[in-house]
């Protein structure tokens, strides 16, 4: 009789150690992934605090979210993996520059419009670190001429649409 209530109570603690485990490795998973998400959060985030007078349009990026996305933000599109895609920031007013923008942190960016703002400065080369940008929209802003840079993004990313302030002429078609 003894060796049976054993046997059940070192089954009973083998169950419990299982489950424990268990638990903790779902836990370790969605941490990660957690973590993975909040490299394009902190990325937006950084760029927001370089923005002047951002905090009116933006107030829903910050983090943490309601439920716990920057999906939800305004102006940003994600995927069913939750990885940012579109960006749609277009006559917001925004001032400021591309410059604390990590694009290598939106490497799922596909659609990306910024027109119609007061953006100024050079734009960044690393915009062309996304290679399912098929989108680009940063007309109607105050950026630097910089045609060395667009052309080198031209013909690298194979845009589908493109509008480029007017100064910047003439673009060869990606072939």
């Amino acid at each position: 009789m003894a060796s049976k209530r054993s046997t059940i109570f070192s089954l009973l603690i083998s169950l419990l150690v299982l489950m424990l485990v268990t638990s903790l490795l779902g836990k370790c998973d969605a941490a990660a992934m957690k973590y993975e998400l909040k490299d394009e959060a902190k990325a937006l985030l950084k760029w927001k605090g370089s923005l002047l007078q951002s905090e009116a349009l933006l107030h829903s990026w910050s983090l943490p979210t309601a439920n716990g996305s920057h999906c939800n933000w305004t102006g940003i599109t994600c995927n069913d993996r939750e990885k940012v895609t579109e960006i749609h920031l277009s006559n917001c007013s925004l001032q400021g520059t591309l410059d604390h923008l990590s694009f290598s942190s939106l490497s799922n960016l596909v659609h990306l419009d910024l027109s119609r703002n007061a953006l100024h400065g050079n734009i960044p080369s690393q915009i062309g670190a996304s290679s399912h940008l098929i989108f680009l929209d940063l007309s109607i802003n105050q950026f630097s001429d910089e045609m060395k840079i667009w052309t080198h993004l031209i013909l690298k990313v194979p845009l589908e649409q493109i509008d480029v302030p007017s100064y910047i002429g003439f673009i060869p078609q990606h072939q």
